[in-house]
C-alpha cells in the first residue's frame, strides 16, 4: 500500500403560479380569485395597502416597532469564516477560524506515537486521525512543511505530497492556520515516490521539492462563499446580482419511451418499449447472448456507433 488519497429541484413551467398550470391567478379556467387581505383577511385590499395592519415586529427580538437590521439589542453582525465583528463571510479576507471540535483530545506525545504506529502499519485512518490530533494539541501551531520535515527526522514514512489539481469555483486549498487559496493540494502517502503511472506526471521530483511545495499547498475545503447562478460569479446569490439577468433557454420536454419531444412517458401512446429485453429477437425475459433464435442482423446494433445491420461474422 503507496498511499491512501486520491484525491432546487426543477419546477415544471406548466405547473408554476402564474403560468397556467391550474394554480396561478393566470389559469382562467381555474378556482376564482381570492382577493383577502393576507393581513387581516378582509376582502378590497392587499396586505401591503391594508389599514389594519399588525405593527411591524422585530425578528430578533420580538418586539414591535423596528426590524431585525434596526435591532438595538441584536449584537453586531460576525463572519462565520473568521470569527470577527464587522463583515460577512462573503466579504471576508481572514484566515478561517478552523473548528477542531470534532478530533480527538490527546496529548501531542501520543498523537505523535499514533502516527508512527500508523506508518508502520501502513494504516491510513489512524494516520490521519494521528495527524489531526497533533495539530489540535498544538493549537494549529505547525505547518505542513514543519510536519513533514519532523517525518523525515524521526523517519516516519508518511508523505505530504503537493500536487496541483483543478478545483471547482466553490472549494479551495486551506493549510492548517486557515489561510485559503493554496496552490497546491496535500495529500498523505506512505512513499515520497509515485507508485501509480497517472501519478508521474506533477510529482515533485525531489525531497527539497516536495518540502518547498508545502508553503504554498493545503488541504481541499468549501470556501463557504455562494456562487451565482446568473453571472457565475462568488461571493453573491442571483438575487444579489448586478449584473444584467441572463435569460437561459428552457429545456424542453422529450419521451423516454418513444423518443419524441412534447410530451413525457406518462403521456405516450406507443407502447412501452422493454430497454432490457433481447437486443437479438426483440422478446422479454432472456438477454441476446442466451437468445436460441437465430441471428437477427436487422436488430443488431453496433455500440460504438450506434448504427444497425452492421457486417458480423459468426463462427
Amino acid at each position: 500500500m503507496s498511499g491512501w488519497d486520491d484525491g432546487p429541484t426543477q419546477v415544471e413551467s406548466g405547473n408554476a403560479i402564474g403560468h397556467g398550470g391550474g394554480y396561478g391567478y393566470d389559469d382562467q379556467n381555474g378556482p376564482p380569485r381570492d382577493d383577502k387581505c393576507f393581513s387581516c383577511g378582509e376582502e378590497g385590499h392587499r396586505k401591503f395597502d391594508c389599514p389594519n395592519a399588525a405593527p411591524m415586529t422585530c425578528r430578533y427580538c420580538k418586539e414591535p416597532g423596528h426590524m431585525a437590521k434596526e435591532c438595538p439589542t441584536k449584537p453586531p453582525m460576525s463572519c462565520d469564516n473568521c470569527g470577527e465583528e464587522g463583515h460577512l463571510r462573503k466579504d471576508c479576507t481572514n484566515a478561517r477560524k478552523i473548528d477542531r471540535s470534532g478530533v480527538a483530545d490527546m496529548a501531542a506525545e501520543l498523537a505523535w506515537d499514533m502516527i508512527k504506529r500508523a506508518a508502520a502499519e501502513q494504516d491510513a485512518n489512524d494516520a490521519k486521525e494521528g495527524i489531526q490530533a497533533y495539530v489540535k494539541a498544538l493549537n494549529g501551531g505547525i505547518t505542513f512543511r514543519e510536519l513533514q520535515e519532523a517525518f523525515i527526522h524521526d523517519k516516519i514514512n508518511i508523505w505530504l505530497i503537493a500536487t496541483e489539481r483543478s478545483l471547482i469555483e466553490i472549494f479551495t486549498n486551506m493549510d492548517l492556520q486557515g489561510n485559503m487559496g493554496k496552490k497546491y493540494t496535500v495529500t498523505y502517502r506512505f512513499s515520497e515516490k509515485p507508485q501509480r503511472p497517472r501519478d508521474i506526471e506533477g510529482w515533485p521530483k525531489s525531497v527539497d521539492e516536495i518540502l518547498a511545495r508545502l508553503d504554498d499547498a493545503g488541504d481541499v475545503v468549501d470556501t463557504g462563499k455562494p456562487k451565482c447562478s446568473n453571472c457565475d460569479e462568488l461571493g453573491h446569490t442571483a438575487k444579489q446580482c448586478t449584473q444584467e439577468k441572463v435569460v437561459r433557454e428552457a429545456k424542453g420536454l422529450s419521451c423516454y419511451n418513444c423518443g419524441a419531444d412534447g410530451h413525457r412517458i406518462r403521456d405516450c401512446t406507443e407502447p412501452r418499449k422493454d430497454r432490457f429485453a433481447c437486443r437479438n429477437c426483440g422478446k422479454s425475459g432472456h438477454k441476446s447472448v442466451d437468445c436460441e433464435e437465430e441471428p437477427n442482423l436487422d436488430n443488431v446494433t453496433c455500440r460504438k456507433c450506434e448504427e444497425s445491420k452492421q457486417a458480423l461474422e459468426y463462427e
